[in-house]
């Protein structure tokens, strides 16, 4: 049986969300939506949901459409509209709530507590007799201090992971998380108080008491991640990406050179972020010696970097770069058209956002094309490719050979220009964008 729990709002889903999933019984999911429209593709995709809770105001279409398809297609679900307007206010909900047929309306906003006691009615039970509660991963990572103790399960155990006080770093919350593991726990009775803490602080990219480092921009960027895979581009995702962007460009001419941040980059421990980081960096350098030596153009290039894997669950995949290789070579069909497809699903992703920059799409479709022969996912001619894409993929091409060395030193990374100069500096729609790159990564300052 699955929950889907559907709202607009970062802050409600932050705030309520844990409650519900801590209350469902053992094999009960959750699933979350943040407009009509994704709550009736969830619908159409499981058969399984019993249970709804949701907004009413969202944009791009409000909850009556989902109580309308409900009605419509005879599903047996019972249906919570928690909503600020009254039924009466809500157009569609004029009858509506009739609990005889499993129909309640939960008025925002609502304390914690209230709203507990009216989800265990909704839900059908009188609640679980839990000592500890859950927390996914990026509600943790969202900030960097806590009021009460973390915890991770081991079998029937609960081991204190992280005192109440400390500063904690992503590096801190991976250490005990693995593919086995997803959720942080804390004290039942402390799961309110983190919840009210939580909604009243900035995130941590946003914290003004917070200095925005790498290892911050790190943080957001998993965050941001794990929040696009689950729920598209939600306000929260494209607030995080901005707040990377901005940060990124501020820090360009205070923050070591790029020679020193390829020399120092850790191979392969964090690929995703890793690459997006280091391309964001190599695009901006690269715009002051061209023709977009401004911020407009950066700020494009930070977002293609942020989004352009943002669809791929798997950082493995993320460094498949060609067709050829033994990694792409291994995976089964379904796996390889997912990767090949990837560039498109992302481009229609941030498409589909207003608050997203023009041409940031177009980058992004782009950006495994090029001369090489085995680009994807059209392998098109290189001068129907967009000029900011040319340059994207001149950079992201770039960073990923650095990314795949035994050894990062001088030697190595000349090696890479002279490898990438046989395909781009040859290719006369790429030889001006090549020549950038050879300008910015000077080789003689890699020692």
């Amino acid at each position: 049986m699955k929950v889907l729990f559907v709202d607009d709002s970062d802050t409600i889903r932050l705030l309520f969300i844990p409650v519900v999933e801590n209350l469902l019984r053992p094999g009960v999911t959750l699933i979350e939506a943040v407009s009509a429209e994704q709550a009736i593709s969830h619908l159409k995709d499981n058969s399984d949901i019993d249970h709804i809770i949701c907004d009413y105001e969202m944009p791009g279409g409000n909850g009556d459409l989902v109580y309308k398809y409900v009605l419509e297609n005879n599903l047996s679900i019972r249906f919570a509209l928690h909503s600020t307007l009254r039924p009466e206010q809500a157009k569609g909900f004029e009858s509506f709530p009739n609990k005889s047929k499993g129909e309640y309306y939960i008025q925002k906003p609502k304390g914690l507590i209230q709203f507990k006691h009216e989800m265990l009615e909704f839900l059908e039970h009188s609640g679980l007799n839990l000592t500890y509660a859950k927390l996914k991963k990026s509600t943790v990572l969202r900030f960097n201090r806590t009021l009460c103790d973390f915890y991770i399960r081991l079998g029937t155990k609960f081991i204190k992971i992280i005192k109440a006080g400390y500063m904690y770093t992503k590096e801190d919350i991976d250490k005990y998380l693995d593919n086995e593991k997803h959720f942080i726990y804390v004290k039942h009775e402390d799961l309110e108080s983190f919840l009210e803490d939580a909604s009243l602080r900035p995130y941590l990219i946003n914290d003004p008491l917070v200095e925005v480092d790498k290892t911050v921009i790190k943080t957001a960027h998993a965050v941001l991640h794990e929040s696009a895979l689950r729920l598209g581009l939600s306000e929260e995702s494209i607030m995080f990406a901005k707040s990377i962007a901005e940060n990124i460009i501020n820090k360009l001419d205070k923050s070591d050179p790029l020679s020193k941040l390829l020399l120092n980059m850790r191979r392969r421990e964090d690929y995703i972020y890793e690459h997006s980081f280091l391309t964001s960096v190599l695009c901006c350098e690269m715009c002051k010696s061209s023709e977009w030596n401004d911020k407009t153009y950066m700020e494009k290039f930070c977002y293609a970097a942020i989004f352009h894997d943002i669809t791929l669950n798997n950082p493995d995949y993320a460094a498949i770069h060609s067709k050829e290789s033994e990694a792409f070579k291994e995976l089964s069909t379904s796996k390889k058209t997912y990767i090949e497809s990837h560039p498109v699903a992302a481009s229609t992703l941030v498409n589909n956002s207003d608050a997203i920059p023009n041409d940031v799409d177009k980058i992004i479709l782009f950006h495994h094309e090029g001369p090489a022969e085995d680009a994807f996912p059209r392998n098109i001619s290189t001068n129907n490719i967009p000029p900011l894409a040319r340059m994207f993929i001149v950079a992201h091409e770039f960073i990923h050979h650095v990314q795949s060395l035994d050894e990062l030193d001088a030697s190595s990374i000349s090696s890479c220009l002279k490898r990438m100069e046989c395909i781009y500096g040859d290719d006369k729609s790429f030889k001006k964008y090549f020549k950038l790159l050879k300008n910015v990564v000077t080789v003689e300052q890699l020692t």
